[in-house]
């Protein structure tokens, strides 16, 4: 079982409920953009492209990220082999 701190499950939540509040004010910004800029009878097109849009940049966030967090772990596992190695020719001497 791993170790789930409360003090972060609560930034956590924290953080994911400012993340939708904004996401929910960009949304009526860019809603209120299109309806501005472009034709009334071309904005469900274009708001079409904008999610489309967001949904890839969403997945190439989410793809760093976890590509990022899975290296970290690799170079802190390696990190700690080698200061247990380096700790278990201290002790032999």
């Amino acid at each position: 079982m791993t170790n789930v701190k409360i003090g972060t499950v609560i930034k956590t939540g924290i953080i994911t409920a400012f993340t939708f509040v904004t996401a929910l004010i960009w949304k009526d910004v860019l809603i209120s953009s299109i309806e501005k800029f472009f034709p009334a009878n071309d904005a469900l097109k274009y708001e079409f492209y904008l999610a489309i849009i967001a949904t890839f940049i969403l997945i190439l966030v989410i793809y760093i990220v976890f590509k990022t967090e899975s290296e970290i772990e690799y170079l802190v596992g390696k990190v700690k082999r080698l200061e247990n190695k380096k700790n278990k020719r201290k002790s032999k001497r």
